[in-house]
């Protein structure tokens, strides 16, 4: 005869299991269109300079693994200019303090953008204190691009 108790349990953590599965799903489902958005608005903010020849847009993918999201797909952008390339690589979804993160690598500089939990609005952290940041706008994309591109 079987331990009711002992499959109880078990079913209880099954239970949790699916439920974090699910919640898992819907979170990665956000962080996908997030990106989406700041694909978008990268592409506006860049939309003359590239019209003008000055410099490119392009997109590649990468696969992420995150234990509680699996592995997944995203696109990486690179902002070309002769040269020189500033990277804006997607790292996750879940890291401490936000909804997710985006280096900007470049020749001359590094930045860390972040999804606010709370807001859902891209902003740049602090490099000296990631806690305090500062709302992703057109002016300090340019910003952060002139900086990474040296």
């Amino acid at each position: 005869m079987g331990d009711p108790k002992f499959t109880e349990l078990l079913a209880e953590k099954k239970k949790r299991e699916q439920h974090l599965s699910m919640t898992s799903k819907r979170r990665l489902g956000r962080w996908r269109m997030s990106l989406g958005e700041l694909g978008m608005k990268m592409r506006n903010w860049l939309d003359d300079p590239i019209k003008k020849g000055v410099l490119e847009l392009t997109t590649r993918k990468k696969q992420i693994a995150e234990e509680l999201v699996g592995t997944y797909e995203v696109n990486v952008w690179d902002v070309k200019l002769g040269s020189k390339v500033v990277t804006f690589e997607p790292i996750a979804t879940y890291v401490i303090g936000a909804f997710g993160r985006v280096d900007v690598k470049g020749p001359a500089a590094g930045f860390r953008l972040i999804r606010e939990s709370d807001t859902g609005h891209w902003s740049m952290a602090d490099p000296s204190d990631p806690r305090r940041t500062t709302p992703l706008t057109k002016e300090l994309f340019q910003e952060i691009l002139l900086s990474a591109l040296g």
